[in-house]
């Protein structure tokens, strides 16, 4: 992946080859940050970029990253990425449940525009900690059929890969 310095949000303080990205009650421990204009990032910088992306176009799920981790650990150093991930993942099968289209259709439409770009790192993720869990404790089939009208065409193949062909 290459990222353009300065698009992560957050104060960056750098100690030996370590830094640590300050996103409000979170730190999310980074191995290395480019500190040129641009160059290749590894998997550390990459999911924090993603995730400051995430709880900037999302406030709402920032909140509810936060409280879950905090419930996790008060003081989590260093972040489980794959908790960030399926937080946000549950956010939209919330959305789901509650029929709330447009919550769920910007979740969903965020991920499959991410994914046309995605590096091998953003699409595990991406695959893996947000696709895979989506709707997972949703038993009733009109509202998973209805949930699964919203899937764009990239997230369905990748769902459909892991779970098979959904029939509702």
């Amino acid at each position: 992946c290459i990222w353009v310095a300065g698009g992560m949000a957050g104060p960056v303080s750098s100690t030996r080859n370590q830094a640590i990205i300050n996103r409000g009650p979170l730190k999310i421990w980074s191995s290395t940050v480019e500190a040129r204009g641009y160059g290749v990032m590894n998997k550390d910088t990459i999911l924090t970029a993603f995730i400051s992306e995430i709880r900037e176009t999302f406030p709402e799920v920032a909140e509810r990253i936060d409280r879950r981790l905090s419930a996790l650990d008060p003081d989590p150093e260093p972040i489980s990425y794959t908790e960030v991930f399926e937080c946000f993942s549950q956010a939209t099968t919330d959305a789901i449940k509650g029929k709330d289209a447009e919550t769920a259709s910007r979740h969903l439409n965020y991920m499959a525009h991410k994914l046309k770009a995605a590096c091998a790192v953003e699409r595990e993720y991406i695959d893996v900690y947000y696709t895979e869990p989506l709707m997972w404790d949703i038993s009733d089939r009109a509202v998973r059929s209805w949930g699964w009208d919203l899937f764009p065409a990239p997230l369905k193949r990748l769902y459909e890969k892991m779970w098979g062909k959904q029939k509702f």
